[in-house]
């Protein structure tokens, strides 16, 4: 047999204010945070989950980063 709750009567939830409240204040982050791409369907067998897809993109970005890196020193020198 369950427990009856302890609840007195006529004892309510105070209401909430949203008086100084800010609609969609990080609506502007938004865009930021979180993208979405489509993968075509050719690409969809390589990478069957968005972690595949990310590891590998991860892997490349760094690749570029370093070309980028090495030309910029390259271009530094001469």
């Amino acid at each position: 047999m369950k427990k009856k709750s302890e609840k007195k009567p006529g004892r309510e939830v105070p209401e909430l204010s949203f008086k100084h409240g800010q609609r969609a204040k990080y609506v502007q982050r938004l865009p930021e945070m979180n993208r979405t791409i489509t993968l075509t369907a050719d690409l969809a067998k390589v990478f069957p989950d968005s972690a595949s897809a990310n590891v590998a993109l991860r892997q490349i970005a760094s690749i570029i980063r370093s070309h980028e890196i090495r030309g910029h020193e390259a271009r530094s020198a001469g």
